[in-house]
């Protein structure tokens, strides 16, 4: 392995990690020289389903930094920190989480009782979400903190050589606060709650200024405004957007106001595809016959819209994300969860790592 130059490992085990961590798992495991050799690399790519190894790959990261050491290297991360349908519950998760839980609550931490903590002051994430959990009806809420600390410790420690970001988190008091990703091109938000809709102008208040990113998908998410309100909340936190993905915009008449748009030739970017989809996810295979109006609807309404944006070369694409999802996924996984968003989000996130079109494929309805 001497008679390798560094430039030549890294290289090959960046086109190696891209499967969210698996290959720079078992790199690390080979042998000692390996796992020196692989180390800059084996990051590459990493794939966090699930609160517990969220809660670990941060804490990892903070001994990193405590230690004077650098953090790993991580270039691609999926972030989900909401429990996943479509994969079992583990051995290790349903004994860890209890754990994790029960410490959250009793507060039992290595630091004295009676330190006052400076809000400023790095903490374990478990520490900083007891300690920073603010009260919401008369109750505190640790366990959203620790998400929202979670997010925020990881993305501190990877943020700056990030390339693309995508996340799941549910939040209903608290909204993740993401730091500022400077050469992140393309970020997925997914955000749920058992309480309320998240806006896409609440969404959008939670990114930081993004000069590099070129493609927003928004998954899930409540369209409250105008078609030139929400361009213009875009505008000022991506300037540069090439790419957009609007969630579902429900029935025709929310189709009215983008025609309208449209036909009064509103400027918009000359450079910008906007994405939008037809339907909402539903947990049945078969849409509800509201949304098959809906579908016709849209697709004489965005006729027109097109016509009027191809004058300014912009691209307007409407796509069926559960069609896309049959067609492109895996078809060993149950149909049941082939329409699962969190499936569609992951299969994304990783084709476009190892360099496939994902949710931007061509496969989808568009008019230019």
């Amino acid at each position: 392995m001497d008679r390798c130059p560094q430039e030549l490992w890294d290289k090959i085990f960046s086109l190696a990690c891209t499967d969210g961590g698996y290959t720079g798992c078992s790199l690390a495991l080979v042998s000692k020289s390996f796992n020196h050799v692989s180390r800059p690399q084996r990051y590459y790519s990493v794939a966090l389903d699930g609160l517990l190894p969220a809660v670990e790959f941060a804490q990892m990261l903070e001994g990193h930094l405590q230690a004077g050491g650098d953090a790993p290297l991580v270039r691609h991360l999926y972030l989900n920190t909401t429990h996943n349908p479509r994969q079992p519950e583990s051995p290790r998760a349903k004994s860890g989480l209890p754990a994790l839980f029960a410490k959250l609550r009793s507060g039992r931490w290595k630091e004295k009782p009676g330190v006052i903590v400076n809000p400023e002051q790095s903490l374990d994430v478990i520490h900083a979400a007891r300690s920073r959990s603010p009260y919401r009806d008369g109750h505190l809420q640790p366990l959203e903190c620790l998400v929202t600390e979670t997010i925020r410790a990881i993305l501190l420690a990877t943020g700056s050589k990030l390339r693309t970001f995508s996340l799941v988190c549910e939040s209903d008091f608290l909204d993740p606060e993401i730091p500022p990703l400077p050469l992140t091109t393309e970020v997925t938000l997914h955000y749920l709650s058992s309480s309320r809709m998240h806006t896409i102008h609440r969404v959008l208040h939670t990114l930081s200024f993004a000069p590099a990113l070129r493609r927003l998908d928004l998954v899930a998410i409540f369209c409250d405004s105008s078609p030139a309100e929400i361009l213009a909340a875009v505008a000022s936190v991506a300037p540069n957007l090439s790419h957009l993905a609007f969630p579902s915009i429900r029935g025709s008449e929310d189709m009215e106001s983008w025609h309208n748009f449209a036909a009064q030739g509103r400027a918009l970017d000359r450079n910008l595809t906007i994405y939008l989809q037809v339907e909402w996810w539903t947990p049945e295979l078969i849409q509800p016959m509201s949304a098959l109006n809906s579908y016709e609807a849209w697709e004489t309404a965005g006729c027109e819209v097109a016509e009027n944006l191809k004058r300014r070369t912009s691209r307007l694409v409407f796509s069926w994300r559960m069609t896309t999802t049959l067609v492109e996924l895996d078809a060993s996984c149950p149909k049941h969860l082939r329409v699962s968003p969190h499936y569609e989000q992951e299969n994304n996130w990783r084709s476009r790592v190892q360099g496939g079109e994902g949710r931007w494929s061509s496969h989808m309805m568009s008019h230019e």
